[in-house]
């Protein structure tokens, strides 16, 4: 079997989506270690993030250049942030 999780340890906060249209309460979970993804899982979440197609307008809905966030980052607005460390 291979380990998904080396860590029970992470960082966790409420945000939004990093490209427009920008949705809000994304539950986000930061591991507090690296992780090694494999080859063949890159190429699917650089297709996931860059390649969607808009099945209706036949038009890419990613905004991102040169694989880069489109989103500025956003100012702090007071949100919880937790750190489990079981």
């Amino acid at each position: 079997p291979w380990e998904v999780q080396k860590t029970v340890h992470f960082w966790a906060y409420t945000g939004s989506t990093t490209e427009p249209p920008c949705f809000e309460d994304v539950k986000w979970r930061i591991l507090d270690v690296p992780m090694t993804i494999a080859h063949p899982q890159l190429v699917q979440l650089k297709k996931l993030m860059f390649d969607h197609v808009d099945p209706d307008t036949c038009r890419k809905t990613s905004t991102h250049y040169e694989e880069s966030n489109a989103r500025p980052v956003q100012p702090y607005r007071g949100g919880a942030i937790y750190r489990c460390k079981r």
